[in-house]
């Protein structure tokens, strides 16, 4: 999973792969993660304290968060305060557990998405290159955009809350006086690693997520393509592959020397068949993975907006804290929002599946061979693939959109 991008097999997504490994050592660096199986064991034994330590500050945090807010129930205010940064504590928790926990399935899922989407990429034709790159600006852009506002909350927190007469960064109730030396300084630590981490974990975690489903999206655009001009694609970069076809350069029509043009069309048609449930195999792998993830997702972001809504509106014009908010309501929102809408994307484009294959020349080849391949298709192209948050919601803009009414 983690081998060097130059001993891959990948061509045509070895920029995915660089940014997906990227995101992957993000969670090795704060602990989350495994090292390669050829480290010493030495250095997994260390390895193995760090993430010990890692989960267990982010564990005592949450719990100080808890006992704050139960001890202050009294003050609205302060519980609005804690229960915002105790809503996302609670999913980095969360994430980091369906990770320790299922580590070794997410990486073949990491693997196969990879792996299904560069060999659909080497039996297209023309015209794929500008989805790959479309799709690679999609990974890139929000995962820079979330780190900057992400990291902007943790140097903001850590380093510009007011920390006067002994108070921490954010409010918690620790068994020892945390006014005085050293419990000032060990709750600081404890407070400052647990907010790096956790800041860290969740990006690296839903760049994860949004990786996985935009390569699936990646591959229902191409399999669109490829379906519509089944008979006319060109292959010029697979002749090993399927050396048995000469493409006529500038024509539409495929001149073959061993097999013939409907049998051609046949075995294309299949091919895309068989990836396609392949691409629905996979979407059950994610939804098994990280629907549960995705339904905290949804709780967390609803109760952040409930929040630092309240909070917004009882200190604006009062507090200095007001940017704290503004960041915790943009953070929620933008990421709610976000797989919101690549479920939505994966609806529209899954459905219009069936479309291109009605349009695939069908008709040309002889009924015989192709109706029982039609209708076969349809069948399993009629039903879109949804991204799922647990038994309750499907993720598209509808949701969000609900979400947000309430």
């Amino acid at each position: 999973m983690c081998a060097k991008v130059k001993d891959l097999p990948y061509v045509w997504l070895r920029s995915h792969y660089e940014l997906r490994t990227f995101s992957i050592n993000l969670l090795k660096w704060v602990g989350l993660w495994t090292l390669d199986s050829n480290a010493s064991p030495l250095l997994k034994c260390i390895y193995y304290i760090y993430n010990k330590i890692a989960v267990s500050a982010m564990f005592i945090f949450a719990i100080t968060l808890f006992f704050d807010m139960y001890m202050m129930m009294d003050d609205l205010s302060i519980v609005t305060d804690d229960g915002c940064v105790f809503a996302g504590i609670v999913v980095v928790l969360f994430n980091v557990m369906n990770y320790q926990l299922r580590r070794d399935k997410i990486g073949r899922l990491s693997n196969e998405t990879l792996q299904s989407c560069e060999e659909l990429c080497q039996l297209s034709g023309d015209g794929f290159m500008e989805i790959l790159q479309y799709y690679l600006w999609r990974d890139k852009v929000p995962f820079y955009n979330f780190c900057l506002l992400g990291y902007l909350l943790v140097i903001a927190l850590i380093f510009f809350a007011p920390t006067g007469n002994g108070s921490l960064p954010i409010r918690a109730r620790y068994p020892f006086d945390t006014t005085v030396s050293p419990g000032h300084e060990i709750g600081f630590i404890v407070e400052a690693c647990s907010i790096f981490i956790g800041v860290t974990a969740i990006l690296a975690v839903d760049s994860l997520i949004i990786s996985f489903c935009n390569l699936i999206l990646l591959q229902l655009e191409i399999l669109n393509m490829n379906f519509q001009r089944c008979t006319t694609v060109k292959v010029d970069r697979t002749a090993e592959a399927f050396d048995n076809i000469v493409i006529k350069e500038g024509l539409s029509e495929i001149v073959q020397t061993k097999t013939s043009r409907n049998e051609q069309f046949e075995k294309y048609f299949k091919t895309y068949i068989r990836h396609h449930q392949r691409l629905v195999a996979m979407i059950e792998d994610i939804n098994d993975l990280f629907s549960s993830s995705m339904l905290v997702q949804i709780f967390s972001s609803t109760s952040m907006i409930c929040l630092t809504g309240f909070q917004a509106i009882v200190i604006s014009g009062q507090d200095s804290h007001l940017w704290k908010y503004c960041i915790y309501l943009c953070a929620a929102v933008s990421q709610l929002l976000y797989i919101c809408w690549i479920g939505n994307e994966m609806i529209t484009h899954s459905s219009s599946l069936a479309e291109a294959q009605w349009l695939s020349q069908w008709h040309r080849e002889p009924l015989d061979r192709t109706a029982s391949l039609l209708i076969f298709s349809t069948m399993f192209s009629q039903k879109p693939l949804r991204l799922k948050a647990g038994k309750f919601y499907t993720l598209s803009l509808e949701t969000f959109i609900a979400v947000r009414r309430e």
